[in-house]
């Protein structure tokens, strides 16, 4: 038994050797992991701000467009309200075939 008494001792540090290695990587793996956590819950954060800007934007657009605010818009401006329709002429606007009246 004496005989393989060295061959254990350098097998039993390499073999300790090898899971401090591993514990190493790890720890290495897991800290990238997290990091990256970090930043993907940063995107997403700033993702969201951006989707209510452009949500609220859109809101403001429509408001913006719609036809009571236009209107009041157009009299800031001066323009007025048809109040009358002028008719120049009493002539028909169609065509008439020669001889009908």
């Amino acid at each position: 038994m004496n005989r393989f008494a060295y061959i254990v001792k350098p097998a039993f540090f390499v073999s300790c050797f090898f899971v401090f290695f591993l514990v190493v990587i790890e720890i290495v793996a897991a800290n990238s992991m997290v990091t990256l956590g970090k930043e993907v819950k940063s995107i997403n954060d700033k993702l969201d701000v951006v989707l209510y800007e452009n949500e609220a934007l859109e809101k403001k657009i429509a408001s913006a467009s719609s036809i009571a605010s236009i209107e009041v818009r157009a009299r800031e401006f001066g323009f007025a309200e048809r109040i009358k329709t002028v008719h120049i002429g009493q002539q028909s606007l169609t065509a008439k075939l020669p001889g009908i009246r």
